[in-house]
């Protein structure tokens, strides 16, 4: 049984509908909205910075359009909702997700774990000093200084370079901290300009940091330096610029000025002193002459008494076997025709030119070729 009244907005019957086979009566059941989180589902352990991805079931019993508050989506139909968040706390987190339509809402909520992001790799700065390559020459001299380091991990975060000391005369980029992802670098570099008017130290340094997720800063190696000093224009050269070297020559020129100039003194150093050789061995041999002559004559002398008294024989022995030592007859006593024939007791001096012999008389001997010897 089914009894059925019509009211106004007030509450007031109406008594004017009446039955019957004309009337038409319309019953429908009330507006109906459904949320349910497909993903995450709860618990689910996320980092700190990561972006999450959402997705929704959403619903509406007479096709009504929805609209999601936290999100600022609007005019939904039902069917699949996807949006991202990015975990910004540390810890048990419940992201609340609530559904509209007019007057009707509905809510759901799922529960998550952010963790705190372990400590990215990088690697230590790497640096290197040279001078501004300038096709147009307009910095011709001025220097350069480029410092990179590498993320070796897979932890993403911002990482800069900021100026320990600061030069006026040095300019670096890039200016704001940059995200690195695994496997990627970062570089900063700074170099000279400007004029002066005198010789100016320009000194600088760098420091490359990290940022964690509570916006700390933390430093990565040690601190880098950059050193030149800044000459005044010399003539039509602009902006001279060296390195630990004056006078505006580039250190490449002095390098190869300095490697000259000791390869000729070198050569002179060497050339005096086989000149020193050469004068000491003639003065040597004029002397050992003069001194082999006299010598001579006393023995001439001593043989000419000798012979008067009683006839003399003469007797030599070998300086290792005893053997007697042979005398040429192509050059008397003066000349022997190996060592086995010098006369012993004697030594040998070796000398650039050759080998003497001093025997134990003090005669010098020259080794000629072919292994004689002569007396001089």
């Amino acid at each position: 049984h089914l009894e059925v009244s019509l009211m106004d907005s007030a509450g007031n019957p109406a008594p004017d509908w009446l039955p019957g086979p004309d009337g038409v009566m319309v019953i429908e059941a009330p507006r109906v909205i459904s949320l349910e989180v497909l993903e995450p589902v709860d618990w689910s352990e996320f980092r700190l910075g990561d972006n999450v991805s959402f997705r929704l079931a959403i619903s509406c019993s007479d096709g009504c359009l929805m609209s999601l508050d936290e999100e600022g989506l609007e005019d939904l139909a039902s069917g699949t909702v996807e949006f991202n968040r990015t975990m910004t706390v540390v810890g048990e987190l419940t992201q609340f997700i609530t559904l509209r339509a007019g007057e009707l809402t509905v809510s759901d909520t799922v529960i998550l774990l952010v963790l705190v992001p372990p400590d990215p790799l990088y690697t230590l700065p790497s640096c290197a000093q040279g001078t501004l390559y300038d096709a147009n020459m307009n910095e011709t001299g001025h220097q350069e200084f480029v410092c990179s380091i590498a993320n070796m991990g897979s932890v993403s975060t911002p990482v800069r370079a900021r100026m320990g000391e600061w030069s006026s005369m040095v300019t670096c980029s890039p200016t704001t901290p940059e995200i690195v992802n695994g496997g990627e670098e970062f570089a900063f570099s700074c170099r000279t300009e400007g004029e002066v008017e005198k010789v100016t130290e320009a000194t600088s340094s760098i420091i490359f940091e990290w940022q964690d997720h509570l916006d700390g800063w933390h430093r990565i190696g040690s601190e880098q330096w950059f050193n030149t000093t800044l000459e005044p224009e010399l003539g039509e050269v602009p902006n001279t610029v060296v390195s630990g070297v004056g006078g505006g020559v580039s250190p490449i020129a002095v390098i190869v000025a300095l490697v000259a100039l000791f390869i000729i003194g070198l050569a002179t150093a060497l050339f005096v002193r086989r000149r020193g050789r050469e004068s000491e061995l003639e003065f040597g041999a004029v002397g050992h002459v003069e001194e082999q002559s006299l010598l001579e004559s006393q023995a001439s002398a001593q043989e000419s008494s000798t012979e008067e008294s009683s006839p003399q024989t003469e007797e030599h022995t070998s300086s290792a076997s005893g053997s007697e030592p042979m005398v040429s007859s192509e050059g008397g006593s003066g000349w022997a025709s190996s060592y086995e024939q010098l006369p012993p007791g004697g030594r040998y001096e070796q000398v650039p030119e050759g080998m003497w012999y001093i025997d134990a008389e003090g005669s010098w001997w020259w080794n000629e070729d072919g292994d004689s010897w002569r007396r001089v």
